[in-house]
């Protein structure tokens, strides 16, 4: 991270590549915002593909959150701080997830793509993955209420998205930290604490390898 964009730095010649070029000091790209840090510990916004031929990222526009000053008490002295912190019921930052390509130095850098462009601004990127194959994102996109968690397939080269499944409740759903990815067959492992999980199945294929497994309550 340099001046709030994403740099990429080949350590065999020292190139430098910017992959971002953040138009104000409200726009930081590769970083976490304040509700990804305090409410879904989440404090990284890159994330590299196996081959390590793209990169996605989150780019985050602090521009429509509150301006609010809070007191930094020191040994010595007490500094007003001025900061952008999303209030309840107040906007939130808005936060794009895009995908860059990181270059050949004898080619033009491709534009990045932007992921689901046409999701709802009430949702989180909570969490961001890579399919084994380098070609697909695994986003969980959460609901501004927590109460709806959806995983989604996102194509890397065009953004577009794809449900694979998601889980709802009333009160709350808790995020997945254990989406495991099987090494000798094309199926993953989704972990719920949810009896009756919502799966939301794109083909008949995605039927066919997708497979729930119960497991005991204590375990």
């Amino acid at each position: 991270m340099r001046e709030r964009n994403l740099i990429v730095l080949d350590l065999s010649n020292g190139r430098k590549q910017a992959l971002t070029a953040s138009p104000t000091p409200l726009v930081t790209c590769g970083t976490a915002e304040f509700i990804a840090q305090e409410e879904i510990d989440r404090d990284r916004g890159y994330w590299w593909s196996p081959d390590e031929s793209h990169i996605a990222y989150t780019r985050v526009d602090d521009s429509g959150v509150d301006a609010v000053e809070r007191f930094e008490i020191g040994a010595d002295k007490v500094t007003v701080i001025t900061q952008r912190y999303p209030a309840t019921d107040r906007p939130n930052a808005v936060v794009q997830l895009l995908v860059g390509v990181v270059a050949d130095p004898k080619t033009t850098a491709a534009a990045p793509v932007i992921v689901d462009p046409d999701s709802s601004t009430d949702s989180y990127p909570a969490r961001v993955d890579w399919f084994p194959d380098s070609q697909s994102l695994a986003v969980q996109r959460q609901s501004r209420d927590q109460r709806r968690l959806s995983l989604l397939r996102v194509d890397a080269r065009t953004g577009g998205s794809k449900e694979i499944l998601h889980e709802q409740s009333d009160t709350w759903v808790p995020l997945n930290d254990e989406l495991t990815f099987l090494k000798q067959t094309p199926r993953f492992i989704w972990a719920s604490r949810h009896r009756r999980p919502n799966f939301a199945l794109p083909t008949e294929q995605a039927a066919r390898s997708l497979r729930r497994q119960t497991l005991s309550r204590y375990c």
